[in-house]
């Protein structure tokens, strides 16, 4: 009997290590995450000085965008950061499209490596969200089995006596 019960507790200590495993992966692919938002943070005020020194007026948009910086970067929690930085690309995008349009732009090198940067950090979230997401979803599913596979692996460790067949 103590046998079985050394064994349900390796068994549940199993499922939960494999728990802990899920929720460590989500960590780091949230870490990843903050790390791009923080790159394309620091980014921002490189865009938005050159494009200032490229003569392009100061617009709303350009505005905007240093205010949503600030409040992406406060976000407590990751999806009050996700929404923030929701609206922060697009209006990132929209600086760049109007910044396309200014010719003295069009030959500023530090504008175009802002932009440049910005593009490539762009596609480092896009990815770094994705492995999240589907980090999440594992772990999601994991602790909706939880239960399930605890019991089953207890189910799984008893020991079965055999059958005895009738005698003649």
């Amino acid at each position: 009997m103590v046998g079985l019960g050394v064994v349900a507790l390796l068994a549940l200590a199993a499922v939960w290590y494999g728990l802990v495993v899920k929720v460590n992966a989500l960590r780091a692919a949230e870490r990843v995450v903050q790390e791009g938002f923080r790159t394309r943070h620091d980014l921002i005020p490189l865009l938005v000085e050159t494009e200032g020194a490229g003569g392009a007026p100061q617009s709303k948009i350009v505005e905007r965008l240093v205010v949503q910086r600030s409040e992406a970067r406060l976000a407590r929690t990751m999806q009050m950061a996700l929404e923030k930085e929701e609206a922060l690309e697009a209006s990132l995008k929209q600086v760049i499209k109007e910044g396309q349009k200014i010719e003295a732009l069009k030959k500023n090198l530090g504008w175009l490596e802002a932009r440049t940067e910005l593009q490539k950090t762009t596609k480092v979230i896009e990815e770094a969200l994705e492995h999240y997401e589907r980090a999440r979803g594992v772990l999601a599913t994991e602790l909706l089995r939880f239960p399930a596979r605890i019991f089953r692996g207890v189910a799984r460790t008893q020991i079965r006596t055999p059958r005895r067949s009738p005698q003649p």
